[in-house]
């Protein structure tokens, strides 16, 4: 069976999630079986470049995936589930490029991942969790091969973002859902004057990482708009939406990348395409006109808070990270072991974050380990070139640089390296950096090579049913 159709397979997300709400609201896990044995058969009987947009889909929702709130995610078996599937594939049929240096990348990040936690008192299955979401996007990486792949995994991602956004909405007013929500976890609010305005996080944790997914979402949309000339209502509806939501979050972080992020679209479209300039800063300016208009007096009051409540202080206006940042300098610079090899993931210390990316990844990984993961990034880059026909010449300021801007500069503050969807951002952001609205003129989709990956699909289909 191959599900051919793209809106069937968003409904069909869509009553997936619907699964998970029920279970949300009743407390029955009945439910989230019926979710999990869905699902499973998605991964199994989808074609292999559409099984990565079912963990797309989910990875907003991963903490509510789970049977009790301190058990493990159904999210892991699902990329377990996704990798075995992906590995008897290529078993099978092994028709997609796959370099040498790809290989022996991935074998020491793997082996090095595992290894340097074996050190010290390390929990296992939390490193085996991490090195599986890596290995997810490896997979993903080898088996895409349509150029406009991109467009349906940005958008699919941004919709299971949305979506569990709209489940939070409406939590607020079934109490059900926002008493397990608020039971999930702890509740961040701001005193503003006489009253007190909750922080929004979707079914996140924090309202923080909230909103960077919201931003990364945003600046993957925006390039495949720019691109994208048809079918691209369903990205500006969602990334209206999620503008929206970001806000609600009141994250300091959240209102300067948007400021960002549009200084810096505009200056690529001015550069490549006047229109898409002027349509772009229209739409800008009428979004910021109707959210101060319904909104002026909620937002500049909890914003002010926000930003000058504490003082101005780089203490204060950083949230208390400087002296964060301090102490892991201090304690990285001290060790010679966490400077260069790391403490491994899984360790003892796993909830120690730094709130910059950079900090936690050299704590937890060493310049040595760092370096092992560019290497295998850069392979994976390469993999990408080859299967995907798009490939753009890489330049500052551009449209497609727009979301690894957002992802490099927003973990100056957060540390989204440990998290479930790090290595999904990735993903996003290696393809929008060679997204294109058309192929190579010497590319030819119907070459005898593409000819064979198709036939060999129809065969994994053939061979599922």
């Amino acid at each position: 069976m191959n599900i051919k159709n793209e809106s069937f397979r968003i409904i069909l997300c869509i009553v997936m999630s619907l699964f998970v709400v029920l279970n949300i609201y009743t407390g029955s896990n009945i439910y989230l079986w019926i979710f999990f044995t869905i699902v499973c058969l998605g991964l199994v009987i989808d074609s292999t470049e559409h099984k990565i947009e079912y963990l797309i889909y989910f990875i907003p929702w991963v903490y509510t995936l789970k049977f009790h709130f301190t058990g493990f995610s159904l999210y892991v078996p699902m990329s377990a589930l996704y990798v075995a599937v992906c590995i008897i594939y290529l078993l099978l049929w092994h028709n997609r490029e796959i370099t040498k240096g790809l290989i022996l990348s991935y074998s020491v990040f793997a082996i090095y991942a595992i290894t340097i936690p074996l050190f010290g008192e390390h929990t296992l299955t939390t490193t085996l969790g991490f090195l599986l979401n890596y290995t997810s996007i490896l997979f993903a990486a080898i088996l895409v091969r349509d150029e406009k792949a991109f467009g349906r995994y940005i958008n699919i991602y941004a919709l299971g973002l949305v979506s569990s956004s709209l489940v939070r909405l409406i939590g607020f007013v079934v109490p059900n859902i926002n008493n397990y929500i608020t039971a999930m976890t702890s509740v961040d609010t701001v005193v503003a004057g006489a009253r007190i305005h909750t922080r929004f996080a979707g079914l996140d944790l924090d309202p923080n990482y909230f909103a960077l997914q919201v931003l990364i979402a945003i600046a993957c949309l925006l390039v495949k708009i720019y691109y994208d000339q048809d079918g691209n209502k369903l990205s500006i509806v969602l990334l209206i939406l999620l503008t929206v939501f970001g806000l609600l979050s009141l994250s300091k972080m959240y209102i300067i990348m948007l400021i960002f992020l549009i200084v810096l679209t505009l200056a690529s479209f001015f550069r490549n395409n006047m229109k898409a300039a002027l349509k772009f800063l229209g739409s800008v300016l009428a979004c910021v006109g109707a959210a101060l208009y319904f909104t002026y007096d909620f937002l500049y009051e909890a914003f002010l808070v926000r930003f000058v409540g504490s003082g101005v202080t780089a203490s204060a206006i950083t949230t208390g990270r400087i002296e964060v940042w301090n102490n892991f300098i201090h304690a990285i610079l001290n060790n010679p072991k966490l400077l260069y090899v790391g403490a491994g993931f899984g360790s003892g210390y796993f909830n120690m974050c730094a709130h910059n990316m950079y900090l936690t990844a050299l704590y937890y990984m060493g310049i040595i380990g760092i370096v092992i993961i560019l290497i295998f990034l850069g392979n994976l880059i390469k993999i990408l070139q080859l299967n995907v026909a798009g490939q753009n010449k890489f330049r500052l300021v551009d449209v497609n640089t727009i979301p690894l801007f957002v992802l490099l500069i927003t973990n100056l503050s957060l540390d989204s390296f440990i998290m479930d969807y790090f290595p999904i951002h990735l993903l996003l952001v290696i393809f929008a950096l060679g997204y294109q609205s058309n192929p190579p003129e010497n590319y030819q989709r119907g070459d005898i090579y593409n000819e064979i990956l198709r036939q060999a699909d129809d065969n994994m289909v053939n061979w599922n049913e």
